[in-house]
């Protein structure tokens, strides 16, 4: 079976879905760590993936770096902040990576 046609996604949308699900795997993670429960090990390879799909060179450590910072400034935010907005935030974030590496 093919999908159809007007079904793809495109590459930025498939980004800002993968961004917000990074976001939302993120958040979790800041919560368990002010829990002081360790959930580093379970902590997924979403952001590289975003990156290597965006184009950028797996050993572009500044931009690397700049992501990270980035997730931790938008998980940040209190919790039903950050849900009720978590769309915009993932195209937000989308929007700097974007501007950040041009």
């Amino acid at each position: 079976m093919t999908p159809l046609s007007n079904s793809l996604i495109t590459r930025p949308e498939l980004i800002v879905k993968l961004i917000k699900e990074d976001l939302k795997s993120n958040k979790l993670h800041f919560g368990l760590n002010l829990l002081e429960i360790i959930a580093e090990p379970y902590h997924s390879d979403l952001g590289s993936i975003i990156l290597v799909l965006m184009g950028i060179p797996e050993n572009n450590d500044s931009y690397y770096a700049f992501y990270h910072q980035q997730m931790v400034n938008f998980t940040a935010l209190e919790t039903s902040a950050f849900f009720n907005q978590l769309d915009v935030l993932a195209h937000k974030f989308y929007e700097l990576l974007v501007k950040g590496y041009s």
